[in-house]
């Protein structure tokens, strides 16, 4: 990234258009190097939308400092506390390059990025929400899916770019045979910090202490994503996030 927000253009190398961009970020000026405070965020392209999330943990702090955020327009967000500091938005694709803009410019560090750019499959991605019901959740995609990916963030669509408090980020993969699941969750204003993390075969959501709020299987159809909830203790866990899907 450069340090004055201008437009950029990025060689994604394909020799085609791409149907999807994968940005991955942890907000360092270099590759080869460790540093302090948790920051995480990444993000899709496809189909003329984008989406990204953010994790963010402050390193040593008593109490605990963390936040978590979703752009329901972005494809990578850096955040403080409060607010966006930088963000990437793809503004076009070609055979050559990627195409990105810089909308929130409270910094102008050169951080890095991985990008990693599909072709030869049709590609849609966007935001869901369920609005707190354990109804199916069924969404029209534009292909015929094989492969999808779908992230949880407690009020990332209705919060769009906004810091809240308390990380809770889970992410689920589907060839709509089997179901792999992993996240995170860790408290803000906790003394000691109490992070926790899992890993399942379905899509499961757990909350900071460890318990269970939402079970839900996924199914793949022609052009539609389906994210049917099975089992919930509370709703307020499992109802706005991102997805991808992958297909013909």
């Amino acid at each position: 990234m450069n340090t004055d927000n201008a437009p950029q253009s990025f060689a994604h190398g394909l020799g085609e258009i791409p149907s999807a961009i994968h940005i991955i970020g942890v907000v360092l000026t270099s590759t080869d190097v460790a540093a302090t405070n948790a920051y995480m965020s990444r993000g899709w392209w496809a189909n003329g939308k984008q989406w990204s999330q953010a994790m963010h943990s402050v390193h040593g702090g008593t109490p605990s400092v963390t936040r978590r955020c979703q752009s329901n327009n972005k494809a990578w967000i850096y955040h403080s506390t409060s607010g966006l500091l930088r963000s990437i938005k793809i503004e076009g694709v070609d055979s050559t390059h990627v195409h990105v803009t810089y909308p929130n410019v409270t910094s102008t560090t050169a951080f890095k990025f991985y990008m990693i750019a599909f072709a030869g499959c049709r590609a849609d991605c966007g935001v869901w929400n369920g609005n707190r019901t354990i109804a199916p959740i069924q969404i029209p995609v534009a292909c015929d899916p094989k492969f999808c990916e779908v992230a949880s963030m407690r009020h990332g669509v209705t919060q769009n770019d906004s810091p809240q408090s308390v990380a809770l980020f889970n992410l689920c993969y589907s060839d709509g045979v089997r179901t792999r699941t992993n996240g995170i969750a860790e408290p803000s204003s906790a003394s000691p910090a109490t992070p926790l993390r899992h890993q399942d075969d379905s899509f499961r959501v757990y909350n900071a202490a460890s318990d269970i709020r939402t079970v839900a299987d996924l199914y793949l159809a022609p052009r539609q994503l389906t994210i049917d909830v099975t089992d919930t203790s509370s709703t307020d866990f499992f109802d706005q996030g991102g997805y991808l899907v992958l297909g013909n």
